[in-house]
This record gives C-alpha cells, structure tokens and sequence, in this order.
C-alpha cells in the first residue's frame, strides 16, 4: 500500500476557512476544529466520485468514510452525510455485493470499504429507506466472508492477505490489510450477536496468523510492517522482513484485540489488549504528545506527510469507550495531543493550516495533506471520549 504526498501548498490556500478557535475545556470549540480541518482537507476536493485529492493522496477512499462517519457521530455536523452515502451506495454493486474477482480493487481498498460500512454501522448512521444498522452490517460482513475465502487459498504463509504490490503472484504480506482485515472482523463479531461465532472465529485465525507468521510480535508487543518467505518456495511460515512501526498498524491490531475482549471476556484477550496499549503508548508519544515512528527513531515531527496517526487516535478513543478501566491512560494524552495539535493549526493567511511539528507551539510552515487528515482526526478522537454522541437511532 504506497502513499504519495500531494503538493499541498499549491492545492491549499485560497479557499481556506476561519482562523482555528480552540479551547480543550470547550466541546463546542474542538467541533469546530474539526469542522475547520474536515473542510480544509477538501477545499479542493471534485465531491462528485472522484474525489481529488482523495485519490491523489493515495489513500484508499473507504479511509476517508472512516473519518467522516466518526465526525458526524462526535459532532452531528452532517454536511458530508450525502456525500458518504453517495459514495457507499455507488460501490454497493461493484464492492458489497461482488464477487472477490469482481471487485477487481486492492486489498487495501477493499478491506477499507468494509471498515467505512462498520464505522457506519457502529453508529447507525442514517440509510435511505428503511434500512439501517443491519444493512451496514451486512455490506461489512459481506467483505468479511469474502476475504476469509482469499486467505484461505494462501500457501506462501499458510493464509494471510497479499499486499497490494504483490497482490496477483507475490509473496509479500503487509500490516494494513492483514490488521485491517482482523480489526474487521472483530468488530463484526461484537456489532452482530447472531454471526458472532463465525466472526469470532475469524479473528482468532487472523490473530494466530499474524503472530504466527511475524507481522505481531507478542514477547515485545511489536507490530512490523511486512512479513514474507524470503527462503523456500511455496514455504508455509513466514518472517518478518521490515520491521518498520507505524501507528496505524498498532492501532488496528490493538482496537481489534480491546474488541475481542469485548465481546468474548477473555482473559487472552485481555492479556494482548494490555501488552499492545502499553507498546503503543510507550512507542507513540513523546512528552505525552502522538508522534509518528516509521523506519526512524521517535520525532514529533517525523513523517509528516502520513495520516496514520490521527487514525491511531481513532482506535485508542475506540478502545477507550470499549473498556473504561483503560481509559485513564488513553484520554490524557488525547487531550495533551489536541491541544499540541491546534498549535500547529494557524498557518495560512486564515491561521487554519496545520503544521508538522506538534512538539512546537508556533507554526512550522509544513502544511500537508497528511496533517490537516490528522489534525481533524485527532480532534474527532477526544470528543469521542466525551460522550453525547449521535447516532442515527
């Protein structure tokens, strides 16, 4: 799954909206932030199915849903709403209900679509017609069973989900769709009792295969960015072969495994909730603040360009209302965070943009398309830590 940093400077700065008003005392505000960093992230967007600079970014479009979704339930602002059910519904043919072949779309993609129809699911968010949380559901679970069929048909590591590089002959396996995929299922699991069982069963295959194979790493509570059989052919156990970390990646398995706790009270579960928070948090922030590692050492300021960390923020604010007792460490350093982060967000003529380096108080004049993403999710995280959602119920 590759990203490309757009030319953001030249994309941002005439449509631009007011100056950031934030206060982490004051829900009202941190809406608003988001609401700020959501509209600067698509001034320039064609909202028409293309969505530049969606697709530019390089990004799978179901990401963005897995934002906008949460927005909506953290605000009740609803201007995307038709946007998100535009493009949900465009895809329910060629995606929901296609054959794997059919949909002829990366793995990334795929499994991003099915967490976009879990995201609305989670939240009932409002469906034309009579359909509601059960139709989401169902377009999840959809992808679910489909890429269950897929790993089983692997050799190379004995299942597992091709990255998208070497999807049609590869021996390649990487973190976003394989933790992707489990958090997917895990979430099914507990969203609907009666094909828990079956779900169920599917994330503990995906678990076992990811520590199995390397991609999980439960003596450090690493997470790795790429496993593959690097010295027998048709081998069916592989290793990892880059270890890079990205928080994104941690937050997938770790959101995923708080789920299981959830829905099962097991006390494994437990135990790999436990390890990888602790690992994530140890890993992901500096003086309390979300940092981004990558194949470098920790910075608050490194990879800039990658909204992976606002996507942390997503599952740390998810296992927090998952377990309360493990909230106490999460929601301080949410906040810490969201306060760092609007003091990145006064740049541009309108004092909107947001920088890169949220060690800093003052702007660094980095804008990017990673960190408005990050930013909007990062305030979207802690109100949902707050409470008083909306749903469509």
């Amino acid at each position: 799954m590759g990203f490309r940093q757009l030319a953001w400077r030249a994309l941002f700065l005439a449509g631009c909206v007011s100056a950031i008003d934030f206060n982490i005392n004051n829900n009202e505000t941190i809406k608003k932030s988001a609401t700020v960093e959501f509209e600067n992230l698509l001034v320039n967007g064609v909202l028409d199915g293309t969505l530049s600079p969606i697709n530019d970014s390089g990004y799978p479009e179901g990401m963005l849903y897995s934002s906008l979704i949460p927005y909506w339930s953290a605000t009740g602002n609803a201007t995307y709403n038709s946007l998100i059910l535009m493009r949900m519904e465009s895809v329910e043919t060629s995606v929901f209900n296609a054959t794997w072949k059919g949909a002829d779309v990366p793995t990334s993609e795929y499994v991003s679509w099915g967490l976009a129809a879990m995201a609305a699911a989670d939240v009932d968010f409002p469906f034309p017609g009579d359909r509601k949380k059960s139709a989401w559901v169902f377009w999840a679970m959809a992808v679910g069973y489909k890429l269950d069929m897929i790993i089983n048909r692997g050799a190379v590591c004995d299942g597992g989900l091709y990255d998208d590089e070497s999807q049609k002959n590869g021996t390649e396996f990487d973190w976003f769709s394989n933790g992707a995929y489990f958090q997917l299922v895990s979430r099914i699991a507990l969203a609907f009792p009666p094909n828990k069982g079956t779900f169920i069963n599917y994330a503990d295959n995906a678990w076992s295969w990811s520590e199995k194979n390397g991609m999980v790493n439960t003596t450090d509570w690493t997470v790795s960015q790429m496993v593959s059989n690097t010295t027998t052919v048709n081998g069916s156990t592989c290793t990892a072969v880059d270890t890079s970390r990205w928080s994104y990646a941690y937050g997938l398995y770790l959101s995923g495994a708080a789920h299981m706790y959830n829905v099962t009270g097991s006390d494994t579960w437990r135990t790999r909730t436990e390890g990888l928070l602790n690992s994530t948090l140890d890993t992901f922030f500096v003086n309390n603040i979300l940092v981004e590692v990558g194949n470098g050492s920790a910075s608050v300021a490194n990879h800039p360009s990658i909204a992976f960390k606002g996507f942390l923020a997503l599952c740390l604010a998810s296992v927090a209302n998952l377990i309360p007792d493990m909230a106490d460490q999460i929601v301080p350093l949410l906040k810490d965070t969201a306060v760092a982060v609007a003091e990145q967000c006064d740049g541009s003529s309108n004092q909107t943009v947001c920088g890169s380096d949220w060690g800093n108080s003052t702007y660094n004049n980095d804008p990017s398309f990673g960190n408005t993403w990050n930013a909007a999710n990062v305030f979207t995280s802690y109100l949902l830590t707050q409470g008083n959602l909306t749903t469509g119920a």
